[in-house]
């Protein structure tokens, strides 16, 4: 299932992926490994256990979506 949110800035994006991740356990992919820091950090303030986000420029990645396909676990792209 694809679930599209798009929104401005400063809108809550962010935190609706966290709690998308949350609920599924789908692992979020953000742009850079700054953001990924940025969003686990955010997520533990607001108190939701999620697996830990990767970067689109994680060298792993393709191996990681494999990972999470063959687990039948999705993703969630911030």
């Amino acid at each position: 299932m694809t679930k599209l949110i798009g929104f401005g800035r400063c809108f809550g994006k962010t935190t609706m992926a966290i709690l998308e991740s949350h609920v599924t356990g789908n692992k979020i992919i953000c742009a850079n490994n700054r953001m990924a820091q940025i969003t686990s950090s955010h997520a533990k303030q607001l108190g939701y256990a999620i697996p830990q986000p990767v970067s689109i420029n994680n060298p792993n990645l393709k191996e990681i979506i494999n990972n999470l396909n063959r687990a039948h676990i999705g993703v969630v792209v911030d």
